[in-house]
This record gives structure tokens, sequence and C-alpha cells, in this order.
């Protein structure tokens, strides 16, 4: 998992408000259905989900599995 500043749009992503990726604090695993850079950085938002996020992580599928399997 790595964080990118330029997603394409519907790639799935680890969406987050901090860049430390814990599960307690908001987070979201979803297609990307847009971006924005704002002047105080980046902002990305996920299908189905209103929020927007600060932080963007490409992921693979497993990890997206693993991650959701270690937030329970």
């Amino acid at each position: 998992m790595r964080k990118i500043k330029h997603p394409k749009i519907g790639e799935y992503v680890l969406l987050t408000k901090w860049r430390d990726k814990d599960p307690e604090d908001p987070w979201c695993l979803t297609f990307l259905e847009y971006y924005f850079e704002a002047v105080d950085g980046f902002f990305y938002k996920g299908e189905e989900n209103e929020r927007l996020y600060n932080h963007c992580f490409r992921l693979t599928k497993e990890e997206g599995h693993e991650w959701m399997e270690n937030s329970k």
C-alpha cells in the first residue's frame, strides 16, 4: 500500500483522514469517484460516500481484504 496524489478515477483505494492509517480514525475502502487540489492540499471522494478525505493510498484487493479483517 502506498500513498498517491494523482490516482485514476475508479481505482480501488483506501481513503483516510490522517496519513498514519489508524483504523480508529475516519477511513473508507472504495473506488475513487473524484479528487481535487485546494489551497490546503488534496481532497478525495469515494463512491457512495459523501465525506472528503485528505489522504489516498493505492492498494490491491488482498490488501483491502486484510485491512477489513484487521479493523474489526
